[in-house]
């Protein structure tokens, strides 16, 4: 109780104390943190120095992913530069990448773990299925900017999220968190990791629950989407290889808006989501390894919607999505150079959908129950020319059963022109397939689907450069040219009907530095320019922002306290032709979180988090009406490991 009492009123003075003993501990874990910070996994699916691989990754830790007081995956996202989050009302958060932003974000690829969450094979996104994964259970997040369907297939079009949980070995033993705030914002989370034998065994509960305010000025209400989630994760490792992962998700939430942008009590949307994966992942001599898996995904969406008509009434939207694979991946390492070559077959498919009056009459169904087989080979060579150039040469083929065939290939090299600067160069191809909506939708004349789509397709190049020449400081600067042919979208002029009408080129820089202050301090900032144009009207994309940036400062004193305050500043959201009220102007989010360590007993973590620290009244732009970004909240945590 006295430290609690020192660590609430005297933090000014205990910022500066130190002990031996902490500085060791604490020089064990920022060299640990800095040694993770150098590799990464998702590139080219193999772990390869960060530096070394041609592609433009960001690597968030959970030592970031704690300080920073984030608690959802968009948390993390808005630090990284060139990438946004931000609300909706179809029940998704949107997330744009290099100025490219769609309702429900299927051209970035979600993983956990390398399995994909991209499963609501109506829409084609992962951010309706998984809106709440725990922040609890991640370990690091690797984003990959940039087309990646060499290896990936769909959904790698303008980049991927790879989330990896923590392992048994990370937890040891029983942490149990509690959370509560402003809101009625309310957690409780059970991780559990231990090792028995040849096991190693994960657990991962969690439920919680938000009532968020929000004043509708358009409509001179206020507005309370309550938001319940609950997500339940298990994971088993054998000594010898075999594996399996399991994951359940489940949200109910109320629309901010209500799907028709009329405040209501009715509207709710429901979603469960099951994950499985088995596999085997092992080394079959000192060259090479494989990872064979097979997966299963169930995706269920119980939608209830207020139609305000002449006659209003409450529609009831249901259906399911699955999914059903297997992949077999090999690896060969030789002396200086890899290959990672894989096959993959699976089986999508839409469910027993129905569309009908709650409770009342059923109507004509927005689609038929379809499904569709995908096959696929790919193949990456890295070769290292010598210890200063890495080159990597990577293709994949896939046949859908119901659009054709698809091939992307991509190229990149690295040079490290001495030991502080390192070039990197590369190129690469990418498709987002037509979703069912698009190919099936049918007895709905604002949307009509059509079975001769093609898929949509980008081509980018991009250059790098990685600066060390100042110490304890890195700078990298990228620029960045996407042409997108093929775009899907509505066509007015063909009754509705989806169309392969639409072009894009997307270009643009962004720089990032990291400067380290000392052990465990450090100051983070980047900034971005994305230029996206609609090449067929000749406008800008509508409702993202040219300019992003983010700046942070952790400070640590000692093992037991860190400070982090950061800031993101969203430049003017542009405006589409058919949108409403001029442009939302730039601003600025402040927010700010202190963590302490063993507060009340050893192994236990306070932390406050203040989220929009100046009350900044502002908006996510959206044709229809603007979505207000959430006023200033707090929010406590107190976790504790037995």
């Amino acid at each position: 109780m006295k430290k609690s009492c020192i660590s609430l009123c005297f933090l000014s003075s205990l910022l500066f104390s130190n002990n031996l003993t902490s500085i060791e501990e604490q020089f064990t874990k920022e060299q640990n943190w800095l040694e993770a910070e150098t590799f990464v996994i998702s590139a080219s699916r193999i772990k390869e120095n960060i530096k070394k691989t041609p592609a433009s990754v960001t690597v968030i830790q959970e030592e970031q992913i704690e300080a920073m007081g984030a608690e959802n995956i968009y948390d993390i996202l808005k630090t990284v530069p060139g990438i946004d989050a931000s609300g909706g009302n179809v029940y998704t958060d949107r997330v744009s990448v290099s100025g490219i932003q769609t309702w429900f974000s299927e051209k970035v690829l979600f993983l956990l773990d390398g399995h994909s969450l991209n499963v609501d094979y109506l829409n084609g996104g992962a951010t309706s299925a998984y809106k709440d994964i725990p922040i609890e259970l991640i370990k690091r997040v690797e984003v990959v900017t940039g087309p990646s369907s060499a290896l990936y297939g769909e959904n790698a079009f303008m980049g991927l999220v790879n989330i990896i949980t923590k392992k048994a070995e990370d937890i040891d033993g029983t942490i149990v968190t509690i959370k509560g705030g402003s809101n009625e914002a309310a957690a409780v989370n059970l991780h559990y990791g231990k090792k028995y034998n040849e096991f190693a065994v994960t657990a991962n509960i969690n439920s919680k629950q938000e009532n968020e305010k929000i004043f509708v000025e358009s409509q001179n209400k206020e507005t309370n989407p309550e938001i319940n989630s609950f997500n339940s994760h298990l994971s088993l490792v054998h000594d010898y290889g075999f594996y399996f992962m399991g994951n359940f998700n489940k949200t109910n939430d109320k629309s901010k808006y209500g799907l028709m942008n009329v405040l209501n009590d009715i509207d709710y949307s429901k979603k469960e989501t099951i994950l499985l994966e088995t596999g085997y992942k092992s080394s079959l001599n000192k060259n090479l390894d494989i990872h064979a898996r097979v997966y299963y995904d169930n995706f269920d969406v119980e939608n209830i919607w207020y139609m305000p008509y002449s006659s209003p009434s409450v529609l009831e939207y249901l259906y399911t999505t699955r999914k059903i694979g297997s992949e077999i991946l090999l690896t060969y390492s030789g002396e200086n150079f890899s290959l990672v070559s894989g096959i993959s077959y699976e089986k999508q498919s839409i469910k027993d959908p129905y569309q009908g009056e709650l409770n009342g009459v059923e109507e004509p169904n927005f689609i038929d129950e379809v499904d569709r087989e995908v096959k696929s080979l790919f193949s990456e060579l890295l070769y290292d020319v010598n210890d200063d150039f890495r080159v990597n040469v990577g293709v994949r083929y896939d046949y859908y059963s119901d659009f054709g065939s698809t091939i992307n290939p991509r190229i990149g090299s690295t040079y490290s022109i001495n030991k502080t600067n390192t070039l990197k160069l590369m190129y690469g191809e990418a498709f987002r397939a037509p979703t069912f909506a698009e190919l099936y939708n049918k007895n709905n004349p604002a949307f009509v689907g059509n079975q001769n789509l093609k898929p949509e397709t980008i081509k980018t190049t991009e250059i790098t450069i990685i600066n060390n020449d100042i110490d304890n400081t890195q700078l990298s600067f990228t620029l960045f040219k996407s042409d997108i042919d093929d775009l899907i979208l509505v066509d007015a002029s063909s009754g509705n009907k989806y169309m392969n009408i639409g072009k894009i080129i997307t270009k643009g820089g962004k720089i990032e530095l990291k400067y380290e202050l000392s052990r465990g301090s450090y100051v983070l900032a980047n900034y971005s320019y994305q230029d996206a144009q609609n090449k067929t009207t000749n406008e800008d994309m509508p409702d993202v922002s040219k300019h992003l940036g983010y700046a942070a400062l952790n400070y640590r004193a000692g093992s037991d306290y860190n400070l982090y305050i950061d800031a993101k500043y969203k430049g003017e959201q542009t405006r589409g032709t058919s949108s409403f009220g001029a442009a939302i102007k730039s601003a600025t989010i402040v927010n700010a979180t202190l963590n302490i360590k063993d507060i009340f007993v050893d192994d236990m973590k306070m932390k406050l988090s203040i989220n929009n620290l100046f009350n900044k009244t502002t908006y996510d732009s959206d044709t229809w009406i603007d979505y207000q970004v959430a006023e200033r909240s707090f929010l406590a945590q107190l976790s504790y490991k037995f």
